[in-house]
């Protein structure tokens, strides 16, 4: 429902601009401003489902602030049948020092992550793998594997000064 992913961004000081969207599930080519659809996936069973939200950069990723109200925050999540909201752009980071030259493109095989969950007792966790796999899977099967092939690293944490790399490798071509 857009009207509860706006209210959610709003929670977050995001906007509706900093959204990459697309109607379409399929796979476009990295040069596509509007690629990457908004989508609840789950890397797990029983489904434990988290928002993907793709933005426009790592600069959206980062201006992006803890939930204002968690009471209400909880309640959209809960709308959308989500166990929380994972922000996530092409990461164009030098790990070295933290600078962002920019000019990342979607076939990238580097993210920048945010996680914001519903109700863990903490505004946001430096490091998720069941959010990062749920995104694998997502960008997997729409064509996003990245230059690299069969191997995707998320980084979480950065802002909050815990950076943490998540790597997650495809182990086998195909159908399982």
């Amino acid at each position: 429902d857009k009207d509860v992913v706006q209210r959610l961004l709003e929670e977050i000081r995001l906007e509706q601009s900093d959204i990459i969207v697309s109607e379409s599930l399929s796979p476009l080519p990295s040069s596509a401003t509007n690629a990457l659809p908004l989508v609840n996936s789950s890397a797990v069973i029983p489904y434990r489902y988290k928002t993907l939200i793709p933005l426009q950069n790592a600069e959206a990723v980062h201006r992006a602030q803890n939930p204002k109200r968690a009471h209400v925050f909880r309640q959209l999540c809960d709308l959308l049948s989500s166990t929380g909201v994972y922000l996530y752009s092409p990461s164009s980071f030098d790990d070295g020092d933290g600078s962002d030259p920019g000019g990342a493109s979607l076939s990238s095989s580097s993210w920048e992550c945010r996680q914001f969950p519903r109700a863990s007792g903490y505004p946001e966790d430096p490091a998720t793998g069941v959010a990062a796999a749920a995104l694998a899977g997502s960008l997997r099967r729409r064509g996003y594997c990245g230059e690299g092939g069969n191997v995707l690293r998320f980084y979480q944490g950065r802002r909050m000064g815990m950076l943490s790399e998540i790597g997650i490798e495809f182990l086998k071509d195909g159908g399982g």
